[in-house]
């Protein structure tokens, strides 16, 4: 028989989706693809910060984290 209380926190608690979008400058132009930045394991979407300011502003960009990789 499933325990139906642990049932329930595990879906409280399970992340919904595994991607998390830690940084994304939604520029109006999207005829141009995004630059898109995923990091590798150990390490995390903030290595990126330091890149910021040399990006080119009228291009989107996205920092994505992978949910237990960082």
């Amino acid at each position: 028989m499933k325990n139906t209380y642990i049932s329930r926190l595990l879906d409280i608690f399970r992340p919904k989706s595994l991607l998390y979008v830690a940084f994304d400058n939604a520029v109006a132009d999207s005829s141009r693809p995004p630059i898109v930045f995923l990091h590798g394991i150990a390490s995390s979407s903030r290595d990126f910060e330091m890149l910021k300011k040399d990006l080119p502003k009228d291009r989107r960009v996205v920092y994505i984290d992978l949910l237990g990789y960082g």
